[in-house]
């Protein structure tokens, strides 16, 4: 439940109508009482503070309906230019674009701001034509609407340069890479001392079979409630080897994981094991950090397309790229074996190798990029940097033979003049790995 709940806080405050429907609220909230403090202390409020709203009732009708009425054209029509700005730059740089911008909350909060407006002139509107005393004018509740609407201007004026600034590649790939950070702090914590891999599984080495839990959904699994899995592997007595993980495909039939030593379970125990893995139609990246590192991917591969012909985007990607690898480099993973209160093991869940992250991170680039000299190099100085970052020999050896991959690929290049920077850049990285 812990982690259902969690994940439904996440899509919560990442949807584009959580934040305008809250405020929405507050400005009916905020309506209602500003229209009881004019009845109960309009005549107060006139004879102490005459310069909040000098006018008549009339006045006010005209106030309030001009405010709403400019307020809802200007969002409709700004958020339609937006939308088309959008899709221009999802076929850019792919469809996941839309996602960051529906997440974004400056633009929820802009959204908000023009709504929340909106509504609070609405209900003030209907006060003034239905319940009002003729003789009171609403002036605290026309005050609040008048402000609401130099806020809104404000917050219009933010809106077109945030939009502006999101929309260039630079910002979406750097808020994608700033987004990863967090998800890698999972996976490769660096600060935690942990139990070696060997030792984490070695418990589970001496059983030949166990008992396989089938998933009953299909969906991509966005999240595992570790603490419930370790809590009902120990009622159980036994140990689940976690086969799928956030991030994986789950399909109906396809195995969660094993329970080791064979265990008897019933229809029960599958369907409360397979509750504590949250589904959905899409990954997220709070438990999967190679989700955006696949994103920074796919818009490089799209920018070293003939269609596109971006080399200084693919650049930029591969820089943020190297950033990141350098983070997973540098640091220690987290366990793979979670023990339960008296210190038996109770849950594996294996942990995504450096190997699988640079696989995923330049596999794709050093394939499509391979006629494209300039961009080879820097991919080739992006490895010199992670490499100084990295801790095991095995690391070194990855990058070695990506390095000896691009060598490979590059002496079909015709410009003798590119073939020798390259092979210059690449022998830097081979002295720079023959050091360690």
């Amino acid at each position: 439940m812990k982690a259902q709940i969690s994940t439904l806080w996440y899509w919560l405050q990442n949807s584009f109508w959580f934040v305008p429907a809250c405020m929405i609220l507050a400005a009916i909230v905020t309506a209602i009482g500003s229209l009881y403090f004019d009845a109960v202390a309009g005549d107060y409020i006139q004879e102490c503070l005459p310069w909040i709203y000098t006018g008549s009732q009339e006045g006010a009708r005209q106030v309030m309906a001009t405010i709403a009425g400019s307020i809802i054209t200007v969002a409709g029509v700004v958020f339609s230019i937006t939308i088309v700005a959008l899709a221009q730059a999802s076929s850019q740089f792919g469809p996941r674009v839309l996602r960051n911008f529906m997440h974004d909350k400056g633009n929820q909060l802009s959204l908000g701001i023009f709504v929340a407006t909106f509504s609070f002139c609405i209900i003030v509107l209907r006060s003034i034509f239905g319940n009002f005393d003729p003789a009171v004018v609403p002036q605290i509740s026309v005050l609040i609407g008048v402000v609401l609407g130099f806020v809104s201007i404000g917050f219009f004026v933010f809106f077109v340069h945030h939009v502006a600034e999101q929309l260039q590649v630079d910002n979406l790939i750097a808020n994608l890479a700033s987004e990863m950070k967090h998800a890698i702090a999972f996976e490769y914590p660096g600060d935690k001392r942990v139990k070696d891999d060997t030792q984490s599984d070695s418990g589970t080495d001496k059983y030949t079979e166990g008992t396989e839990i089938p998933s009953l959904r299909s969906g991509y699994i966005q999240e595992v409630d570790i603490g419930k899995l370790i809590s009902y592997a120990s009622k159980l007595d036994c140990c689940f080897y976690a086969r799928l993980r956030p991030g994986d495909f789950s399909s109906p039939g396809k195995s969660l994981g094993t329970l080791l030593p064979k265990k008897k379970v019933n229809d029960r125990d599958i369907h409360i094991i397979n509750s504590l893995y949250v589904r959905g139609s899409h990954r997220i990246p709070r438990m999967d950090p190679a989700y955006n590192i696949n994103l920074i991917v796919e818009i490089a591969v799209r920018a070293l397309s003939p269609a596109v012909n971006s080399p200084s985007t693919a650049m930029i990607c591969i820089d943020w790229l190297g950033v990141l690898l350098g983070i997973i480099a540098r640091r220690t993973p987290r366990q793979t074996g979670f023990a339960d209160d008296r210190d038996e093991q109770r849950l594996v869940l294996p942990v995504i190798p450096f190997e699988s992250f640079f696989n995923s991170a330049f596999g794709e680039i050093v394939h499509f990029a391979a006629s494209q000299p300039r961009v080879i190099i820097h991919l080739i100085d992006t490895f010199l940097y992670v490499a100084s970052q990295v801790r095991q020999r095995e690391k070194y050896d990855i990058i070695q033979a990506y390095a000896d991959r691009i060598q490979r690929a590059t002496k079909k290049l015709s410009e003798p003049q590119s073939v020798d920077l390259i092979m210059e850049a690449h022998g830097r990285l081979m002295h720079a790995v023959g050091m360690h």
